[in-house]
């Protein structure tokens, strides 16, 4: 009987010094997360870049239906993917080059910014949010982008390639972190995609 009451004490003396499991909290990502995860979804024939090409990345939308947030995350994603490919992106943002001309030590007629062998072009079409209502209180997030892009020829004008480029991403969003993430409306812009015969 000792030895019975002897081995439950010092059983009872571990098991209360045992770390105790605790179960973190599943935090979904943040709505730009989601968005990120969306754009980085998107794909155009990579197969058409090579590596050591010098790709300019040019946003074609006009001032009105631009969304600068959102589209600094569509080319910081597009930049790493054609790094990814071993390709070399080059600035071509208007409101970035002028502050590269000063840097290089250059004027505007007698710039040595290298020049780009291949141009993508894009317009966003679509890009946001929707939550839909799910079993158990929880929503479904579903993040979306949806791009026009072109791959041209830079030297001769050629278009290599054009499309419809779409990034989806999906989760479920928990009761419990409902109305704990940042608002991020979606967004219609006004452009119609070109007719392509």
């Amino acid at each position: 009987m000792k030895v019975l009451l002897f081995s439950l004490l010092i059983t009872s003396i571990f098991l209360a010094c045992a770390p105790a499991v605790v179960e973190k909290p599943v935090i979904p990502p943040t709505n730009t997360e989601a968005i990120i995860k969306a754009i980085e979804k998107i794909e155009i024939p990579w197969t058409l870049i090579r590596a050591g090409e010098r790709i300019a990345l040019i946003n074609i939308e006009t001032e009105k239906s631009r969304d600068y947030p959102i589209n600094y995350l569509i080319e910081d994603r597009l930049i790493k993917k054609i790094s990814e490919k071993g390709a070399i992106p080059v600035e071509r943002n208007t409101k970035l080059l002028p502050g590269l001309l000063l840097e290089s030590g250059s004027s505007i007629p007698g710039t040595n910014l290298a020049t780009a062998s291949k141009i993508v072009t894009y317009r966003v079409l679509d890009c946001g949010i929707e939550f839909v209502p799910s079993a158990g209180g929880a929503l479904i997030r579903r993040a979306s982008a949806i791009l026009h892009i072109r791959l041209e020829d830079a030297k001769k004008g050629n278009i290599l390639w054009l499309g419809r480029v779409e990034g989806k991403y999906e989760d479920q969003i928990p009761p419990s972190m409902i109305g704990k993430l940042e608002p991020l409306p979606l967004i219609f812009y006004d452009n119609a995609m070109p007719n392509v015969k």
